[in-house]
Parts: C-alpha cells; sequence; structure tokens
C-alpha cells in the first residue's frame, strides 16, 4: 500500500470530523443570527415576520429552549395569546424561568380566565426573583383581581322603551350573587316589568329567580336559573345557559328558557307565553378591530304562534386611538311568524337593514375607566303585505368605573321605527349599577 493511501486512511475520519464541526457551528452561527434577526423585528412591532422566522427555527430546533420562550414572548406581544399558551407548554414545567417569560404569560393566562394559573406562576418567579418590582406589582394586581372576582356582587338595572302602538313600559332587575367555592356562585334575581297604560295590567311580571354559576374549566361556564311568578305562581320555569370559549377570539353560547320574559306585553296581558331556545357568537380580531355578532332564537308562543328570529352585524373600526375610537357596523336583523292577527305584533316576515356609525371617547379621568359612545344609524325595514321604509336614529351611552368595586352606566336612544306601515319615534333609556362587597 502506498504511503499516500495509508496517511489517507488514517487522517480521514479526522478530516471528516473536522468538517462536521465546521458545519455544525456555520448551522448554529445560521440559527443564531436567524433568532437575533427574529428579535429585533420584534422589537420593531414586526411580530408577523418574527414569529414566521421563529417558527420555521422551532421545526428543525424543536428542543431549543431560547427559539421557544422568545416565540412565547412575541406571541404574547402580538396579542395571540393562544398560540403563546400553546408553544409556553413543553418548557411549563422548567426551573428558573426568566422574568421577562413570567410577566406575558401570566398576563396571557389572565386573559383567558386562568387566573389561579397566573398567580400560581407569578408565585414561581417571586421566588427565583424575590427583589423584582415588576413581579412584585403583578403579583400584587393579580391577586387583588382574584379576590375582587371572588366577592358578592349586586347588579341592578332598570329602565324604559315603548312595544308597538306608543305603550310606554317599564322594567326593573336586581340581582345579588356569592362565590360558595372556588369556582361556583349562587344567585337570587328579582324582575318586573309593567306598562303605564292599566289595560295591559295582567301582563305585569313580578318574577323571582334563583341558581347557580358555575365554571367547570375557562372553557365552559354555565348558568342555572328556576324562577316563579309571585303573583302568577302557574308562571314557574327554567332557564339554562351554556357558554364556550374555544379560543380567546371566539364566545359561543346557547340558551333555553321555558318561560322567556321577553314576551310582547300585548301578549302577557292577554296570558300569553312562551318558550325560547337561542344560540349566539361573537368574534373579534387580535387587535379589536374587527368585531362579529349573530344570534338566533326560536319562540313556541302557547297561543300556537312560533316565531323565528335572528340578528347579525359586522363592524370594523378605522380608527383606534388612545382617546378615541370609530366604527362602522352593519347590522341586519329579522323574523317570522306563523300566525297572523294577533293582538301583539307578529310580523308573518321582516327585515331590517341598518348602517351605523360609533363613535367612542375614552377619557383620561380621576376614575378607574370613563368611556361615552355616541351612535347614529340609518336602514331601511321590510314587512311582508307592507311598503319597505327607512328607520333612522341616534344613542348615546356613558359607562363609569368609579373603583375596581363600583361602576355605573347609562343609554339613551331616539328612534323612528316602522309598525304595520305606520311610523313611530320611540324613545328608550337604560340605567345600570353593579357594587363589588369587600
Amino acid at each position: 500500500m502506498r504511503f499516500s493511501t495509508i496517511l489517507l486512511v488514517l487522517i480521514l475520519p479526522f478530516l471528516m470530523k473536522h468538517a462536521l464541526a465546521e458545519e455544525e457551528m456555520a448551522q448554529q452561527k445560521s440559527w443564531e443570527s436567524e433568532h437575533k434577526r427574529a428579535v429585533e423585528l420584534a422589537r420593531n412591532d414586526n411580530h408577523d415576520s418574527a414569529l414566521a422566522i421563529l417558527s420555521e427555527l422551532l421545526i428543525s430546533h424543536p428542543d431549543n429552549y431560547p427559539v421557544r420562550r422568545d416565540y412565547v414572548i412575541i406571541a404574547s406581544w402580538k396579542g395571540d395569546c393562544d398560540e403563546a399558551l400553546d408553544k409556553f407548554q413543553p418548557i411549563k414545567v422548567r426551573p428558573n424561568k426568566e422574568d421577562y417569560l413570567i410577566g406575558p404569560v401570566a398576563e396571557c393566562l389572565a386573559s383567558t380566565r386562568q387566573n389561579d394559573e397566573a398567580l400560581a406562576l407569578v408565585r414561581e418567579g417571586s421566588k427565583s426573583y424575590p427583589d423584582n418590582e415588576d413581579i412584585k406589582s403583578l403579583y400584587q394586581s393579580l391577586l387583588n383581581d382574584i379576590v375582587i372576582d371572588r366577592k358578592p356582587e349586586l347588579d341592578i338595572r332598570t329602565g324604559t322603551g315603548q312595544s308597538d302602538a306608543g305603550n310606554q313600559d317599564y322594567f326593573f332587575e336586581i340581582k345579588y350573587s356569592r362565590q360558595f367555592a372556588p369556582a361556583a356562585r349562587w344567585f337570587a334575581r328579582y324582575f318586573t316589568t309593567f306598562a303605564d297604560d292599566p289595560e295591559f295590567d295582567t301582563g305585569d311580571l313580578n318574577r323571582v329567580g334563583a341558581g347557580i354559576m358555575y365554571w367547570f374549566n375557562p372553557k365552559w361556564y354555565l348558568e342555572q336559573e328556576f324562577s316563579f311568578d309571585v303573583v302568577d305562581s302557574g308562571n314557574a320555569g327554567s332557564t339554562t345557559t351554556l357558554i364556550y370559549y374555544p379560543t380567546s377570539l371566539w364566545e359561543v353560547s346557547g340558551q333555553y328558557a321555558s318561560y322567556t320574559e321577553d314576551v310582547p306585553l300585548r301578549a302577557k296581558a292577554i296570558g300569553v307565553d312562551s318558550d325560547r331556545l337561542g344560540f349566539s357568537a361573537y368574534y373579534h380580531s387580535l387587535d379589536y378591530r374587527w368585531e362579529w355578532f349573530g344570534a338566533i332564537a326560536a319562540y313556541n308562543f302557547s297561543d300556537c304562534n312560533d316565531r323565528e328570529a335572528y340578528y347579525t352585524e359586522l363592524g370594523y373600526a378605522y380608527e383606534m386611538k388612545a382617546e378615541r375610537e370609530q366604527r362602522v357596523i352593519l347590522e341586519l336583523s329579522g323574523s317570522s311568524n306563523t300566525l297572523e292577527n294577533t293582538v301583539y305584533y307578529n310580523p308573518l316576515r321582516d327585515t331590517t337593514l341598518s348602517l351605523v356609525h360609533r363613535t367612542s371617547f375614552v377619557f383620561d379621568s380621576k376614575y378607574d375607566r370613563h368611556v361615552d359612545h355616541l351612535r347614529v344609524f340609518i336602514g331601511q325595514y321590510s314587512q311582508e303585505g307592507y311598503d319597505t321604509k327607512p328607520t333612522y336614529g341616534a344613542s348615546y351611552e356613558q359607562e363609569y368605573d368609579f373603583s375596581t368595586v363600583h361602576s355605573f352606566g347609562w343609554w339613551l336612544q331616539v328612534a323612528s321605527r316602522v309598525f304595520d306601515g305606520e311610523r313611530e319615534t320611540i324613545g328608550s333609556f337604560l340605567v345600570n349599577y353593579t357594587r363589588k362587597f369587600l
């Protein structure tokens, strides 16, 4: 064997090992460079590009902790808590997490109704970083939120409006709830509605109800109420509400009421009642620029009339500033009934299409929160058997969070509506107040 061949055989393993080491070092420099570039992009608010780079790196380096950690942080900066928490799972049990990771993850947990998990994570961080003021502040904030959320609560609502034919009606509701288990509250409620016309006294409601509110987990919520009328004891009923949060962007709910309270006043006055089955869904984009809501309901009146109703709206915020938001909303609603010529309003088929503009004013005040809403709309109303006519109106609303335990709001609307081809001006007013008892 020639000497050169022997030498090549001897040094070949060394050369291959050296080449592999250089290739590995080059790859490491490459992903480190890409990692650094992604972080810089994120710091310049280019979150999508940063996450795209880190996502590719995670495919080839799924166990790389710095890449996964920064992916979680940047996803939280973007506001995508679902993605951030999903990517956080493989490193959830890792000890000595960085303080700059603990804060964003805890805030995401809290925003998805996982307050206890958020508090546990921050408590873990406070042991690792006992002098970190941000961790201390976040821990106290989360603890206060949990304490306040679990305190007894009183909600009061009252208002007035007009049913068809111009009859002024009023309502008043008071609800008290108190926690009796970590994920459960009991509540008691009183609701009354009446009109200023003695002819409709028989349609008054004076209902008392009680029930429970229960979180199975952060995604599933149940509310069950049993109620009866204190004047007409035969009008007992049950209302079951189930809400599901598939992601932080969606809320889906279903409800069945064996005795519904939103029957027309004229129907109540002649002893007509109904059950109701309804479903609704709400969606918002990550930045809340787009919002959508939809709801359908089916009523089975005791006079053999079956009503189906729907409502949907799509909104877009073309201005979103700290002090003001402006949004355009397209609304579509309609209903159908199977029975004609009843004393209450029940068009065989009707449709309303409206264009709404809403301006929200956010005030820097002495209160925790103060927001006003100005809403104007114009649309058209179509009813089977009648000409299509325009509708229009405006409303103003104020919301005050005086503190973490007191909130108050009111809403006033004046609108021109159409019933059976006849135009009516309708005024509505609503007041609500919420109090937590510490």
